[in-house]
């Protein structure tokens, strides 16, 4: 539980695995001070009560004083993201590689450069995506009920090419139709201002 809110924040904030560890911390924190404060209180009731101090009671309070204590550093948080079931790691392939010189400390060296991109299974991507009822029934469900005012085209699938012509979608009805996009996106480094460009297929 508490890793999957980790991951929320970090993914609907954009925030760096820093951030992230920050306010894991800043989190706990709070919940130290609030549990304290609730078992003090929880204790004081017991004692009006003449009941004595519970062993369970005060192991229920430990375990939610640290939540976040198998998740306390980055690596341990990348390893819970790793066994996580809907995860798929993004490959990192290799183009090829190129000696540059570059200045370091007001000195030149020589550096070899790596052009790369990262690759997140498709294939694996769908297993994960298709596993959710709700997502199974959206995308197989039958487009072509979808025809109404007078037989308007709404959707590709309903053309003649699909219908009629395709050699695979003309015969088979549940095949699965992808649509693949392509974007550049620049992003700036805000220590150096410098502006990388990078595309995104998807």
């Amino acid at each position: 539980m508490t890793g999957k809110y980790l991951f929320k924040i970090r993914e609907e904030n954009r925030l760096p695995q820093v951030s992230v560890q920050k306010v894991a911390q800043a989190t706990s924190e709070l919940l130290t001070v609030a549990m304290k404060g609730l078992k003090r209180k929880v204790d004081e009731i017991l004692t009006d009560h003449n009941v004595g101090q519970l062993h369970e009671i005060d192991e229920a309070f430990e375990d939610c004083v640290t939540p976040f204590q198998h998740l306390k550093t980055t690596w341990m948080l990348s390893q819970f993201q790793d066994k996580m079931d809907s995860y798929v790691e993004p490959k990192r392939i290799i183009l090829n590689s190129t000696r540059v010189y570059k200045k370091v400390k007001n000195k030149y060296k020589c550096m070899e450069v790596e052009k790369d991109f990262y690759y997140v299974s498709i294939l694996k991507t769908l297993q994960e995506q298709l596993q959710f009822k709700d997502i199974l029934q959206m995308v197989f469900s039958n487009s072509a009920s979808c025809l109404q005012n007078n037989e308007y085209l709404e959707d590709f699938d309903q053309g003649l090419l699909v219908k009629k012509m395709h050699p695979l979608f003309s015969y088979d009805d549940s095949a699965l139709k992808l649509l693949i996009y392509y974007d550049d996106v620049n992003i700036v480094n805000p220590m150096t201002n410098k502006a990388h460009q990078l595309g995104f297929f998807y």
